[in-house]
């Protein structure tokens, strides 16, 4: 793994003398996250986010409105993934952390892209990936992944490495046919240009564990 991805699966979010900084007599920003029916308020220290995110620090650093009405709206995303960032700010990656359910991190992944914060991505790289330590790839996580990614980007090579992989050890047995999987994705001609492009690439037999190339999904 890179050193970024080292010193990222390593913040500690508040819980150091670094991190109490952050948060010790700032001044509370307050972040509107979802559309109005269903939406939820977080009151954030403003060096807390500054320090972590270049898109909160552009926002709130500047002379933009969102800096002189010390609030943010994000009606775009969602409450609940965007608790997962607010969890991660305060306390930080947990290497005993395990993902149940990877689509919530891939979409906190997505998130983290937005607002530019590596540590917060690799942090939910590395749930995504500790679940497919023992799962397959489903069609629903790769929908997720390429509805809200940019081409060429990590998640969608992790992605795409994932599914070799899972080809490799035989494990689209218990998938649906490769046909049938691309159509419950709905992403048939992204996902379906990048997995044939990787696959001419490299030959079947020398394709490795996502495990063992870690440093592909991380850092910047």
């Amino acid at each position: 793994m890179t050193t970024s991805a080292r010193k990222a699966m390593k913040y500690k979010g508040v819980r150091t003398d670094e991190g109490l900084k952050l948060v010790a007599g700032c001044e509370p920003i307050a972040v509107i996250v979802g559309c109005q029916d269903h939406s939820t308020t977080w009151y954030l220290p403003k060096d807390l986010l500054t320090h972590s995110s270049p898109f909160f620090a552009a926002a709130l650093n500047g002379s933009f409105a969102e800096a002189i009405s010390k609030s943010i709206k994000l009606p775009e995303d969602d409450p609940a993934i965007f608790g997962l960032f607010v969890r991660w700010l305060y306390i930080g990656g947990n290497d005993e952390d395990l993902a149940f359910d990877p689509n919530p991190h891939v979409e906190a992944w997505i998130l983290g892209d937005k607002l530019g914060c590596q540590g917060f991505k690799d942090s939910q790289m590395y749930l995504i990936m500790s679940y497919h330590r023992t799962q397959y790839l489903i069609a629903e996580t790769v929908r997720t992944a390429y509805e809200g990614s940019v081409p060429g980007c990590k998640l969608r090579k992790y992605i795409v490495d994932q599914f070799r992989w899972d080809f490799k050890l035989g494990n689209l047995e218990a998938m649906p046919a490769y046909e049938d999987f691309l159509s419950q994705a709905k992403v048939t001609e992204d996902f379906g240009v990048d997995f044939m492009r990787a696959y001419l690439e490299v030959s079947q037999h020398k394709v490795d564990s996502p495990l063992n190339q870690k440093e592909r999904y991380s850092g910047a």
